[in-house]
């Protein structure tokens, strides 16, 4: 009875060991043996492992004098806590000793976060002949072969091994094995929706056996605008049934999609590498009257904390081997068929917001002078495409200069279904005093859930507008005094009248008369053009098209400078998204870098700009939802987004 308490007391603590090194924070880079002791001619496992690392390269094995490498292998997995990418990589050696003596094995080296580092060096002592009791009896006395793989094992733990899954039996294809027992699936909560709706879609690995896995391709999401969930680190598994069988499952991706197009899209797939490990039976196991031996035994308590080096250095050999497969596994397609919004009841200021809103406004002053300004805060709030949705339309009379709004975005980032608000700031520049109405700024947005266009609207606000100075001279006298008066430019003579130059029919005296006169007609043709340009949405948002683009990219500017990634990624498209919208006229739901390709075309935009403008997008997109890959590389999208939107706009003004 002693014996086994002491049998436990030291498993328990080289429990707490294992799970002390495991929540380690900092880089180890360690050297383990599965024995310190072992006979000529006997493998034994050596394993270099390197946790909590972010990069590692140039690994470098020690030479192993003294010993034959029998076999190699390599393990590696992934992690990401709190935003960091962790890797544990395990470098795995079977060797096996040729002569008796006491060696040395050096420490490995390795490049890890950038720096050089080395493993520990560790003994071991080679015997002639030397084994432990369980493999000298298992050698000595062999026991016959059973018919049943598990028949060395009581008939409880017989029935316990045949129902796990991570045993390869007998005549068992370990790919046919893996492919029914790994797999990768994505979960919609719609299929069937209108352009703009929300759909969640989940990526889960489905798994019954011991996987290390790596998603190596993140989907795209052609056609879709999406917003990641962030998914808490370490993942926590959960168990799902599948045909009535148990699976455990890791969420590796969730995700809130919002098409941007009519038609039938297709979700790019998820695709993870795996390496699992799959055990067979080496050798049965010999009677023991010691229950403990029983416990230690079961290949399954050694699945959990026997490939710890020191617990086999403790306990001794296993009653199983294993082997490790490298599979590749892809979630299956999926088709989400997006319905074009109704053209029934659709509003004339309807600009594609799709969800559930509701709107309100305020001014920062209602009294102010001819040369102040005025701010008007618009914040339309709810669920739906946030970070998508227009300006609305502003009515001001012709007594206000008109500006284009700033924009705010307040996103809850986590929440399904995705919402937030997003503010527009006008800024109310009058021109003249009076009393003036601000009417109501209307917003109108597509319900799916009712399936019916909705208008909703802020109240109306006054504006006292009081005769204001002239303090930076752009305000105008326009009293008739200030208008029929005219100061005299000088006193005295010209010096020019003594040689007649002003004379009446000198060229002096046409072309003075002639000035004013051209100066007129061309303020004229100017206000034409204005009023056209006014009057032709289209056309202002085409020739507005480059300004508010290379507008937006200032902004994206400044987080550059500020070093706010996602910020910049997300100005950076919106600029080119918004730049390509006003100049085809498209409402921004409906766009997509198909339509994009086909207007370029009829645009005869060819070269390598369009394939610059794709790329840039694609490299948004990733950045945005896969993560930046440092300041220079925002440096470079910038350069690339002002050069794409500068020859862009050169070839169009050329078509």
């Amino acid at each position: 009875m002693e014996k086994v308490i002491k049998k436990w007391l030291l498993t328990i603590s080289f429990m707490l060991q294992g799970m002390g090194i495991l929540w380690a924070q900092g880089v180890q880079f360690t050297t383990a043996v599965s024995s310190t002791q072992v006979g000529v001619g006997e493998p034994f496992r050596v394993q270099f492992t390197i946790n909590n690392a972010s990069n590692i390269s140039g690994f470098q094995a020690p030479a192993f004098r003294g010993f034959e490498i029998l076999s190699r292998s390599q393990s590696q997995s992934t992690s990401m806590i709190n935003g960091k990418v962790s890797q544990s990589v395990t470098f795995e050696f079977i060797l096996q000793a040729n002569a008796q003596g006491r060696y040395t094995i050096a420490g490995a080296k390795a490049r890890i976060d950038g720096d050089q580092m080395q493993s520990n060096p560790i003994s071991v002592s080679v015997e002639k002949g030397y084994a432990n009791s369980n493999n000298n009896q298992s050698r000595n006395n062999p026991a016959p072969q059973a018919p049943n793989p598990f028949g060395f094992a009581p008939p409880a733990l017989q029935r316990q091994l045949q129902s796990q899954p991570g045993i390869l039996r007998n005549g068992e294809s370990p790919m046919e094995k893996i492919k029914k027992n790994v797999f990768v699936k994505v979960n919609v909560d719609k299929t069937n929706v209108y352009a703009g709706q929300q759909i969640t879609a989940t990526y889960k690995l489905f798994t019954r056996l011991p996987t290390s896995s790596q998603v190596t391709k993140v989907p795209s999401f052609t056609g879709f605008s999406s917003h990641d969930i962030k998914l808490s680190y370490p993942i926590q598994p959960s168990v799902e049934d599948v045909n009535g069988i148990p699976f455990k499952v890791f969420i590796i991706r969730k995700t809130m999609l919002f098409p941007l197009q009519s038609g039938t899209l297709e979700l790019d797939p998820a695709e993870v590498d795996n390496t699992v490990r799959l055990y067979t039976v080496e050798r049965q196991k010999t009677n023991s009257s010691d229950p403990f031996e029983d416990i230690m035994n079961d290949p399954f308590f050694k699945s959990a904390i026997g490939n710890d080096p020191f617990f086999q250095q403790a306990f001794g050999g296993s009653d199983v081997t294993y082997h490790d497969y490298d599979y590749n596994t892809s979630s299956p397609p999926v088709m989400i068929h997006v319905k074009p919004l109704p053209e029934a009841g659709k509003p004339a200021d309807f600009t594609g917001a799709v969800g559930n809103y509701t709107i309100n406004a305020s001014v920062d002053k209602t009294k102010l002078s001819a040369s102040d300004a005025a701010t008007l805060k618009v914040t339309i709030s709810g669920t739906g495409n946030i970070s998508l949705l227009s300006a609305p339309q502003v009515d001001l009379s012709s007594d206000f200069d008109n500006y284009t709004p700033t924009i705010t975005d307040k996103i809850n980032a986590n929440s399904n279904p995705y919402g937030g608000s997003r503010t527009f700031t006008y800024v109310l520049m009058p021109k003249v005093a009076g009393n003036f109405t601000i009417p109501p700024v209307k917003f109108a947005y597509f319900d799916p859930a009712k399936e019916e266009y909705k208008t909703i609207e802020t109240s109306a606000f006054t504006l006292d507008v009081t005769p204001g100075g002239n303090k930076n001279g752009n305000s105008i006298n326009y009293t008739p005094e200030g208008n029929n008066v005219l100061q005299p430019i000088r006193n005295g003579r010209l010096v020019w009248s003594k040689a007649g130059l002003l004379g009446f029919g000198t060229w002096w005296y046409w072309l003075l008369l002639i000035i004013p006169l051209v100066i007129l007609v061309l303020l004229y043709l100017l206000k034409r053009r204005n009023d056209s340009l006014q009057s032709n949405t289209v056309l202002l948002k085409n020739k507005r098209a480059n300004r508010i683009a290379l507008k937006r990219l200032s902004q994206a500017n400044q987080f550059l400078q500020q070093n706010k990634p996602k910020e910049f990624y997300n100005e950076v498209s919106q600029a080119v998204w918004g730049y390509l919208c006003d100049k085809f006229d498209i409402p921004y739901a409906e766009l997509s870098k198909q339509k994009a390709q086909e207007k370029l075309f009829e645009k005869q935009v060819n070269g390598h700009t369009p394939e610059k403008l794709f790329e840039l997008l694609d490299n948004c997109e990733v950045a945005l939802y896969a993560g930046s890959e440092g300041h220079e590389q925002m440096k470079t999208t910038y350069r690339d987004a002002v050069t794409v939107i500068t020859h862009l706009e050169e070839q169009f003004k050329k078509s």
